[in-house]
């Protein structure tokens, strides 16, 4: 379901960046280490090591607003030893095409999502404890340290003058004292007009049931569920995880490792070139190892003290955003009871009959036959409610514990044993 795995994309990371211009593989890129063009320094990254002994200080870099278009996520402030969610929108005041995605991280952060909105979040600052937010297309994700995006020649972004952009923020204070921080994201121009898009893309496991003092593996295999190009990956687990390998041909029997992270280090999150072509159909499969050092289970969620599995990749030639697919039991398939679809459409159109890229669902509703994790019903459902007032007359909000707090809209009838009904 791609509204379920969509969820993956919230607990991510990308690596580190050193590189004055653009580059055509995931290299060091800091957009504060851009040659100066000139102008007044603006908006100076502050390189705090400590000078070696008879090396002269370097004055802070400049960022170039003429090269870099910066979105400035706070001021916050994280209380110590606490973990906050919190999400920052701003609206572009110009037409943008965006050749490169850099994060000028912060250590209290655990990850960044950023992305485009279909439908308005509140403006500014507001908190945003939530798996994902279904108008959510992003655009950009990292986890701990500084990351940098580097397209390919010809791709892009195109964002458009209005469009509004939310980052959300994972963040983590283990100290003992209180911090206040802004997480700059810069947006690298480009010169051409209409690039190639590039879209994110996730596969992996939910399935994660991690037996107390012992090493395990989760395994996710599904087909995928478009065409795609991958120029860059990464792989992202928790504190328990080990290892990634990531396998990929035309059924299981015949899979060709494509991606490797062994060992996997949390503190060491990075992005990585890769160079894979997958096509509709194809098996790919994820298989992630943990050692469980706890005296209790660990299952799936967005926590640093919960686990994920999942490969994500951003590519050219996807056919939209968010595909691949999930596998394992953390999907849908199976979930779904067989009376789903006998309800009429309520009054917001939740339960009405759909197609496979029919666009019928209306109020933002997701057509189930465009999730090739659900069999069964051909109907249109909603995600991330908060009540059932959200999902019109007689419609169910119910939230999956085991997708990390996901909440769905559902008719009386597709109420499934998984999905706890919220007031």
């Amino acid at each position: 379901m791609r509204a379920v795995f969509v969820a993956v994309v919230l607990s991510l990371a990308l690596g580190c960046g050193d590189d004055s211009t653009p580059s055509q593989s995931p290299t060091n890129v800091d957009p504060g280490k851009t040659d100066p063009t000139g102008t007044e320094p603006t908006d100076p990254i502050v390189d705090d090591r400590t000078p070696l002994e008879g090396e002269t200080e370097k004055p802070p870099p400049a960022i170039d607003p003429k090269e870099w278009y910066t979105v400035e996520a706070g001021p916050f402030t994280v209380p110590a030893g606490t973990e906050r969610f919190l999400c920052f929108t701003t609206t572009l005041d110009e037409d943008l095409v965006v050749s490169e995605v850099a994060l000028d991280s912060k250590p209290v952060v655990h990850h960044v999502v950023f992305s485009r909105t279909t439908a308005p979040d509140p403006d500014g600052m507001f908190e945003c404890d939530v798996l994902f937010k279904n108008n959510w297309i992003p655009l950009f994700v990292a986890g701990t340290g500084d990351a940098s995006l580097p397209m390919p020649d010809g791709a892009g972004y195109i964002l458009e003058k209005g469009t509004q952009l939310t980052t959300q923020l994972h963040l983590l204070n283990t100290g003992t004292e209180d911090l206040t921080e802004t997480v700059p994201i810069r947006l690298r121009r480009m010169e051409t007009p209409e690039p190639e898009p590039v879209e994110v893309v996730v596969f992996g496991s939910m399935a994660i049931d991690l037996p107390p003092g012992e090493k395990s593996d989760v395994v996710g295999t599904c087909k995928s569920d478009s065409d795609m190009t991958l120029f860059a990956a990464f792989p992202h687990m928790h504190l328990l995880g080990r290892s990634m390998v990531v396998e990929t041909g035309p059924d299981e029997d015949n899979l060709t490792e494509i991606f490797r992270r062994d060992p996997y280090d949390f503190d060491d999150q990075r992005l990585e070139e890769i160079a894979v072509t997958i096509k509709q159909g194809d098996t790919v499969r994820v298989r992630c190892g943990y050692e469980n050092t706890l005296d209790q289970n660990v299952t799936f969620g967005e926590s640093s003290n919960a686990e994920m599995c999942f490969f994500i990749g951003f590519a050219t030639e996807a056919g939209f955003p968010l595909a691949g697919c999930i596998g394992g039991a953390g999907g849908a398939s199976g979930f779904i009871p067989e009376t789903c679809g006998d309800d009429p459409p309520n009054d917001l159109g939740l339960g009405a009959g759909c197609t496979k890229g029919g666009n019928e669902c209306t109020n933002g509703f997701i057509c189930t036959e465009d999730f090739d994790q659900i069999s069964g019903p051909e109907i249109c459902l909603g995600f991330s409610c908060e009540t059932s007032a959200d999902c019109g007359e007689g419609g169910i909000c119910c939230g999956v514990a085991a997708a990390g707090g996901l909440t769905i809209c559902v008719p009386p009838s597709c109420l499934f044993s998984a999905c706890n009904p919220l007031d």
